[in-house]
């Protein structure tokens, strides 16, 4: 779509769309991003098809489903309307996004929702059920102040072309364990960008298992804006066919005293291809900070790729960073030993996968966990002999 185009459209949006100023000034500033950053060519992704969300019809999705005591949820424009002021701290808090397509959903997202989770909160597990529409793009939040430990559970299904930005705003210490289960349909194109703003002492889990989709494109930003604060980042990835998943992930430390554990594990079969591209970044103030990366990646075929990308950025003194990275082929001496046993080799495989991905998922809580690995072995039952 050419750049005019896409120019009139956004005029003719800000118009139509009466809004705060601030509001009006936030989408301004990311279509300003947008206009300044031309897709670039990739030997890992297929960017014409992402060009694609440049295209979609703003479809409007009805709210999701949400089981949990005392959990409030509205729609964007309620939560606009109610708490201004959350939502406007929220997007200040963003850090800058990272490419062409968050800051396109920025600028054009025309639905979303908000979920408050309030300091009185008596309940523990929150489940939440999403699934946006073909053309569709959603800005979601989580405002997230229980003083009691808080498990959110949700599960994304989106069809067709879709996008979904969501913001975690973590107050100050707040214990909180977000998981995710990306299980789109088969055919589907998805953009997910996520930001997590962590306060003084708070602490986050936060964690992503993805499935099925045909394609995926995702960013998660955890800002450590506070000191003392902490975030666990646990992902899990499971791909056959010919899926294509281009994630990244970035730990932002702020202040000081603050420490980040990511951990990515993702299993490739079939002609699949992924992508983890994640980065350590700790600003000149961090001082004290804490953060270890690890992305190990597994094959199952010789037509499956994972390319596993670590980083670290550095400008403070008094830190301690490390990370590591490995992708290897299924090990064919523990496939033998299992089948020496008398396993199968398509029963070997399964166990194989499992417990590649444990080490990964037995680190969320079982109240969330459980749903994913059912997912999981059903995956696995399907999946052809390597």
């Amino acid at each position: 779509m050419q750049q005019t185009t896409i120019t009139a459209d956004f005029n003719g949006f800000i118009e139509k769309h009466s809004e705060p100023a601030w509001l009006a000034g936030y989408r301004k500033k990311n279509f300003a991003v947008f206009k300044e950053r031309p897709l670039k060519k990739s030997k890992y992704v297929d960017v014409e098809k992402l060009e694609s969300l440049l295209k979609v019809t703003k479809a409007q999705n009805p709210l999701p489903a949400i089981d949990g005591n005392g959990v409030r949820v509205f729609s964007f424009q309620e939560a606009l309307e109610k708490w201004p002021d959350k939502i406007r701290a929220a997007l200040a808090g963003e850090n800058a996004p990272k490419d062409q397509f968050e800051a396109f959903i920025n600028a054009f997202f025309t639905d979303g929702f908000a979920v408050f989770v309030e300091k009185n909160f008596a309940g523990e597990k929150i489940d939440v059920e999403f699934m946006p529409k073909d053309g569709s793009i959603s800005k979601n939040f989580f405002f997230l102040e229980s003083e009691n430990k808080t498990l959110v559970f949700e599960k994304i299904s989106g069809h067709g072309v879709f996008a979904v930005s969501e913001n975690n705003f973590v107050a100050q210490e707040a214990r909180v364990e977000i998981a995710r289960l990306h299980s789109n349909q088969d055919t589907s194109t998805g953009f997910f960008y996520n930001q997590s703003i962590l306060s003084k002492d708070s602490a986050l889990l936060n964690g992503n298992a993805w499935i099925n989709g045909h394609m995926m494109r995702s960013n998660t930003f955890n800002n450590l804006c506070g000191k003392g604060g902490s975030v666990r980042q646990f992902d899990a990835l499971f791909l056959s066919r010919q899926q294509l998943f281009d994630l990244n992930n970035t730990a932002m430390h702020i202040e000081t005293d603050t420490q980040s554990n990511t951990v990515f594990r993702g299993i490739v079969a079939g002609k699949s291809k992924s992508v983890f591209d994640a980065m350590i970044k700790i600003a000149r103030g961090a001082q004290r900070s804490n953060a270890f990366l690890q992305a190990h990646g597994m094959l199952l075929s010789a037509e499956a790729s994972s390319n596993n990308i670590p980083g670290l950025e550095i400008e403070a003194d008094d830190v301690k960073a490390s990370h590591s990275a490995s992708v290897a082929q299924v090990d064919e001496e523990q496939v033998y030993y299992l089948q020496s046993r008398g396993i199968s080799r398509k029963d070997a495989l399964r166990m194989i996968i499992s417990g590649f991905l444990e080490s990964v998922l037995l680190n969320w809580n079982e109240n969330l966990s459980e749903k994913v690995f059912i997912e999981i072995e059903e995956k696995t039952g399907k999946i052809e002999d390597a």
